[in-house]
């Protein structure tokens, strides 16, 4: 659990920086226009999309805000599978094997094929899934 916690967390990361540099881009292609404009009219069209560039940096904000919560779970769901680790030396898998737990829910075909996203080590690239198709 602690591997899907710490993929939620880098593929934030991946994103924001992706987003932030695309702007970053944008900005310096904004600010040679701004120096080529001398209407104050395109000026003050210009002014609006470096404010919502401005916009588009605070809310990737976002990431820093779920990389530190995702970091407290991932760290709580570290310290309850030491604890169940521990348990299992302790009492023996023959022991814990004997704890009876409600059963599964029946899975629907659909439900049995999706597998959610994987860690980038183990999924497929692109190509890979493109070769599918051929």
């Amino acid at each position: 659990m602690s591997k899907q916690l710490d993929g939620i967390l880098e593929a934030t990361t991946d994103a924001s920086d992706k987003i932030m540099g695309a702007v970053e881009k944008n900005n310096e292609a904004i600010e040679k226009l701004q120096a080529l404009v001398s209407d104050d009219a395109q000026s003050a069209v210009i002014e609006e999309i470096i404010e919502g560039h401005n916009e588009i940096f605070e809310a990737c904000a976002f990431q820093d805000l779920t990389g530190q919560r995702v970091t407290q779970l991932s760290k709580s769901v570290e310290y309850v599978e030491e604890r169940v680790a521990s348990l299992h030396e302790l009492w023996g898998k023959e022991e814990l094997e004997k704890i009876e737990l409600e059963p599964e829910k029946e899975l629907t075909e659909d439900e049995k094929l999706l597998n959610g996203p994987q860690a980038k080590a183990e999924a497929l690239n692109q190509a890979d899934i493109d070769a599918m198709f051929d």
